[in-house]
């Protein structure tokens, strides 16, 4: 696999595989981002393993995106960053550069992160219960 970026590829999107928030993510942005020249690969793969040198059973933390001058994002970061290159998610990028808000955003992108795995109530993490899950901090029953 070549995982070079080139003129072609205007850089890599790597995510978490075995998470279902974010491989549907992954899919509404697929297209978009494809044709700016984005590549997609997991942070499962192999060869993104090697580069960042996560050990196997190391914690996927948050997305990244390595952009062709090397520079390499995570989480809200990546995604303001990819906001740049999709003329209608400029507001986005927009709004995060207002002094403070890109901390508001890594807030929020970390709190999401840690519960992606608890979807809809069905926590599927050990230590975790329905009270962890994404859904339920939204639709707390009384």
């Amino acid at each position: 696999m070549n995982t070079e970026i080139t003129e072609t590829n205007k850089g890599w999107v790597l995510y978490d595989g075995e998470c279902p928030l974010c491989r549907r993510w992954v899919g509404w942005v697929y297209r978009p981002l494809r044709r700016r020249g984005f590549k997609f690969a997991t942070l499962q793969a192999p060869w993104v393993r090697e580069k960042f040198k996560l050990k196997d059973n190391e914690p996927l933390r948050e997305m990244r995106v390595i952009t062709p001058d090397g520079r390499n994002f995570g989480g809200a970061d990546a995604l303001a960053e990819l906001a740049r290159a999709v003329w209608w998610a400029w507001p986005f990028y927009l709004s995060s550069l207002i002094p403070g808000t890109r901390a508001i955003l890594r807030r929020g992108y970390e709190w999401i992160a840690q519960r992606r795995h608890c979807l809809g109530g069905a926590c599927q993490l050990p230590g975790h219960t329905p009270e962890h899950s994404v859904t339920s901090a939204f639709y707390k029953m009384p």
